[in-house]
């Protein structure tokens, strides 16, 4: 059989993002130096935490009872908060849930993806353990904390059918989401299904893994004679010795993408699934847990034929490998029956299991295998087999193709590596995948960028000061990687948060000493505002320099954009643009007297500002709206498809002509309102602009403007001239009007594609004013209301400002009306030190503003790589196991527990009726840092904990409460004023609050009245929805 190259295979998947929490590991990274290393990552425990784990004593006791397991580090601890939970549904909810949550989220950091941008469909595919938590550690609560949360709550955090569609939901994945549960070989079936799915187009990327956490965690377990667990807390696979495995715990997920796909983007892959297929047993065995040679034998033979090898091909299996005395010589037998279709020859192909190293991760077990071969092929070693000593004669190694490895051995060949990986599980369903190493890809290229944007976020201060120390110590540690991928990973393969930094490196030393170093100032760190809201503003006449596009044409966008316009004035215009705004200047004083003639000044204007707003827009940089001054309004039209480029290069060209060719005239500023303006103003002078509140221009001939100045100067009144010959928007440009209108009259102009304020009116354009030549020639006439536009803007919202021209005057206008907004500018004034397009796409950044960095990154070719994930808090979110009691001798028939009373409501400053409600908030939210005026939808709660929390008070008397109440009254205060209201009565801490014993009857009356709940909820209006997604979206949950 030839092998066609597994870029040219056509089932080829790649493995992409890869991420593990296992025993010892917290990271891939750990992982493969356990193994390299031969670690055994298997704990003993003393009586004394084993029982304070939940292990029953009469079991510690037991002499079959083993002291050991392979347990995962912090298994009782979870983000709660990053994932918009409260404290109480964490505690509740089944650990293997969330280790696979956060897993999940760390595969696509490492596979460089934030699933927010990512264009396709991601599928997930997974499964878990029998569930163990709900048993010990939750359902002894049933009288307390489950009562109080709900059934629904409880089944939602716990059933297996809810692992992968929770995942789904928090990271917002719209591809398949699929619980798979094959017992053992769960994990490995998942990455099957997950390919398959791929290569059927269902998904364009897709995470694939298991989880296994059981309880009790760290205490050991039972090794019955004869069963599968191994009596002395050493799992020894394929040795003469082996008698079982030990319990591990863990959790793994690869991220899997169709390898044509991940060539194409520039993907780092880890490997390549060639092929897989599974079967089942059948009744071809002793019994329903025994394995069978034959069912084992089809899924190899059916993998290796899908992948297109022979056996002779595979350097290294990854066997199931439980070392017991049963399995191992099955498992073996079938491998060898299936190689030897295609191959006799003997020991050429390494045999592995990393169930010696990590104990038995069950659903988890076979991605667990599935990591580790990839990482033996990345690095090319064959990891020892821990605890072998001598084969098991049953094996039948000596002739079989298979040898096991004992100490860290190379591979001995230099074509590209292929593995194949085995699991299988209790019920016969067992599964096969074979794996190639990653094919050589196209290497990132050097970049044409000085500097880069190193972006750093992240839900908190500690965690986002964890991720800076973690990324600058991975840039000590790999000197040669490139700055510029490490930049473009960050940007746009991570997840924006609220809390940013930023730096601007132009090599990993800077990376690594301004991230490595607290409180460096070259760190940019801000608390994003929220939903960022943006405008554009663009300046008109007045700030023009020579050379203002100098600096702004170093970036490339910038500079061919540009090029297009510039070339456009000349063509169609007849207007050569070039020498005044790129240079060089030699003669500063003659340029600035060109440039300051009308019919030069506009059409300059228009083509830096044009260039620069179409920058913005390639970047990813959306305004809410757009505010142009006088001849700023037309680059905003045109931005906003009121007129194509070529169209708005002829008017604009026209207008300035036209306002050129009009009488001299003179323009001043005057301080005053603009109703003492006009009480002042003398009948041969306009208002030209209202510009603030207390800045007016005032436009006419100048033999009028000059007694006019000298009347307000003599009052006191600040005023000063304007450097222009014209005055503009005056009486002088009437015949500039008419000739304009017939101008526009000849072109088909359309409607604005988004927001842009009217000039003329100080509101926003409408469509019909757009299209109308009227409106363009009276905007050269009337004043313009920039004030009100301005205005307009700041009342709808906006808070960032970003003026796109030459001098920072409209900055600053904005900046008076509205402090509390960021003002960013792309120009400057001639003065001024020119701003940096990179700084200021950063500093929009860090406001909390979405930029495009792949746009940044277009021009170049750049590789995705791994780094550091996100440090996701170890807060322990646990319910503790009741104290462990040893099972009764004999079973007997007993009354039923007596019902435990709800605790008193806890003590809390206010009325009677505040205390209650601060009780049931306890209850629910699993925390108390709340005050009387929290909303409950900031402090962890949302709309299911929400319908809990009405059932409840339904329950105490408040049956008139509806839905909405707690949506429009979300504080203790507020709800309690309004039970009140309602002639609600506080329940006294001695009366009933605890569930009925009855539980058929109850069970009932909650279902009904959640039913009822939904209901109310379905009832609101579209208006009163919105409303309510607005405290919703708070906590991330819509």
């Amino acid at each position: 059989m030839t092998r066609v190259p597994v870029e040219r295979h056509p089932g080829s998947v790649a493995i992409i993002g890869m991420a593990a929490r296992l025993p010892g590991a917290r990271t891939i990274e750990e992982f493969w130096w356990n193994l390299r290393e031969g670690v055994e990552s298997v704990v003993r425990h003393s009586r004394e935490e084993m029982l304070a784990n939940g292990a029953r004593p009469d079991l510690v006791d037991d002499p079959n009872y083993v002291n050991a397991s392979a347990p995962l580090d912090d298994g009782d601890t979870f983000d709660a908060e990053f994932f918009g939970y409260s404290t109480r549904e964490a505690s509740i909810m089944e650990p293997q849930h969330r280790i696979f949550l956060e897993c999940a989220y760390h595969a696509l950091e490492d596979a460089a993806y934030d699933s927010h941008r990512f264009p396709g469909l991601i599928g997930v595919f997974g499964g878990s353990t029998m569930n163990t938590y709900i048993l010990h550690n939750v359902m002894p609560h049933s009288a307390d904390v489950v009562t109080v949360v709900g059934d629904l709550q409880v089944m939602i955090g716990n059933d297996k059918d809810y692992l992968t569609t929770r995942v789904s939901h928090k990271l917002d994945l719209r591809g398949p989401s699929i619980a798979v549960q094959t017992a053992c070989s769960t994990s490995l079936v998942a990455v099957h299904v997950a390919a398959r799915a791929l290569l059927d187009d269902e998904c364009d990327m897709a995470l694939a893994g298991g989880s296994s956490l059981r309880m009790p965690h760290a205490a050991g377990y039972l090794a019955n004679p004869g069963g599968t667990a191994s009596a002395d807390g050493h799992c020894r696979a394929f040795d003469a010795d082996a008698a079982g495995s030990v319990v591990g715990s863990g959790v793994g997920v690869v991220v899997l993408k169709r390898l044509p796909d991940a060539l194409r983007d520039g993907d780092r892959i880890h490997a390549v699934i060639r092929g897989s297929a599974i079967s089942n047993d059948g009744r071809t065995k002793a019994s329903f847990t025994a394995p069978s040679v034959d069912g084992q034998a089809r899924a190899v033979v059916g993998a290796l034929r899908r992948a297109g090898v022979s056996a002779r091909e595979i350097s290294l299996v990854e066997a199931h490998g439980t070392g017991t005395p049963l399995g191992d010589p099955i498992e073996v037998a079938a491998l060898t029956r299936a190689f030897r279709e295609t191959t006799d020859d003997r020991g050429y192909c390494w045999l592995g299991s990393a169930k010696p190293n990590i104990g038995h991760l069950d659903a988890a077990a076979g991605v667990a295998g599935l990591i580790k071969t990839v990482l033996a092929l990345k690095h090319r070693r064959v990891p020892p087999v821990v605890n072998f000593r001598s084969p098991n004669p049953k094996l039948g190694l000596e002739s079989s193709p298979f040898r096991v490895a004992t100490e860290l051995t190379p591979f001995d060949t230099d074509e590209p590596l292929v593995a194949s990986i085995n699991s299988l599980a209790m019920g016969g369903t067992n599964v096969h995948v074979v794996v190639e190493e990653a094919p050589r890809t196209v290497a990132s290229e050097p970049s044409k960028r000085r500097r880069h944007p190193v972006l750093l976020s992240a839900r908190s201060g500690e965690a986002l000061e964890r991720l800076g120390q973690s990324l600058g110590r991975w840039a000590r540690e790999n000197p040669t990687a490139s700055v510029a991928d490490v930049a473009h990973t960050l940007a746009v393969g991570r997840r924006d948060h609220e809390i940013r930094r930023a730096v601007l490196a132009t090599d990993l030393d800077d990376v690594a000493m301004a991230l490595s170093t607290r409180g460096s100032r070259r760190q940019r760190e801000q608390r994003t505002r929220g939903s960022v809201r943006t405008a554009f503003l663009f300046p008109g006449q007045g700030e023009q320099f020579p050379g203002m596009a100098v600096a702004a044409a170093r970036e490339p966008t910038v500079a061919a954009h540009l090029d297009t316009v510039i070339d456009l004035f000349a063509d169609l215009a007849g207007r050569d643009l070039r020498p005044l705004l790129t240079g060089p200047i030699d003669d500063r004083e003659a340029a600035s007297a060109d440039l300051a003639r009308t019919e030069v000044t506009q059409p300059a204007l228009f083509a830096v500002e044009w260039a620069l707003g179409r920058t913005l827009l390639d970047y990813g940089v959306r305004p809410y709206a757009m505010l142009g001054h006088s001849v700023g309004e037309l680059v905003g039209a045109t931005l906003c498809g009121v007129m194509d480029l070529e169209t708005a290069v002829r008017l604009v060209g026209h207008r300035g002509e036209a306002m050129a060719a009009t009488p001299e005239g003179a323009m001043l500023y005057v301080n005053l309102t603009e109703d003492e303006v006009v009480a002042l103003l003398p009948d041969d002078l306009d208002i030209a602009a209202v510009n603030a509140q207390r800045l007016v221009v005032v436009s006419g001939a100048d033999a009028a403007l000059t007694p006019f100045e000298e009347r307000l100067r003599a009052e006191g009144v600040s005023c000063g001239r304007l450097g222009v010959n014209r005055g503009f928007h005056s009486a002088l440009m009437d015949q500039a009007v008419d000739q304009f209108r017939d101008v526009v009259a000849g072109y088909e102009l359309s409607d604005p594609t988004s927001l842009l304020v009217s000039n003329v009116y100080g509101r926003y354009l409408e469509p019909d004013e757009a299209r109308s030549p009227d409106y363009w020639a009276n905007q050269i006439r009337r004043p313009v209301r920039y004030a009100d536009g301005l205005g307009l803007l700041v009342d709808d919202g906006v808070t960032v400002f970003v003026e796109i021209g030459p001098g920072r005057t409209l900055s600053r206008l904005a900046a008076t009306t509205s402090p509390d907004a960021v003002h960013l500018g792309l120009v400057g004034g001639e003065a001024d030190t020119p701003p940096d397009l990179l700084e200021v796409l950063t500093d929009y950044w860090l406001t909390g503003g979405d930029v495009d960095w792949s746009a940044w990154y277009g021009q170049e070719r750049r590789a995705r790589i791994s780094l550091p994930g996100y440090p996701f808090a170890r807060t322990r979110h646990w319910l503790e196991p009741k104290p462990p009691q040893a099972a009764p001798a004999v079973a007997t028939a007993s009354a039923p527990p007596p019902v435990q009373k709800a605790d008193k409501p806890a003590e809390f400053d206010g009325t009677p009726m505040q205390r209650y409600v601060a009780w049931l908030w306890r209850v629910l939210l699993g925390r108390s840092d709340f005050g009387l005026h929290d909303s409950f939808f900031e402090v962890g709660g949302h709309s299911l904990l929400a319908m809990q929390m009405v059932s409840q008070l339904r329950k105490h008397g408040a049956g008139d409460l509806e839905m909405t109440d707690l949506f429009e009254l979300p504080t203790v205060a507020g709800l309690a004023e309004k039970l009140e209201s309602l002639g609600v009565r506080p329940p006294a801490h001695d009366e009933d609050v605890a569930p009925h014993t009855d539980e058929g009857p109850r069970q009932q009356a909650v279902d009904d009245e959640l039913d009822a709940l939904l209901l109310e909820v379905e009832a609101l209006s579209d208006e009163e929805v919105r409303a309510r997604l607005v405290e919703l979206e708070k906590r991330g949950e819509v």
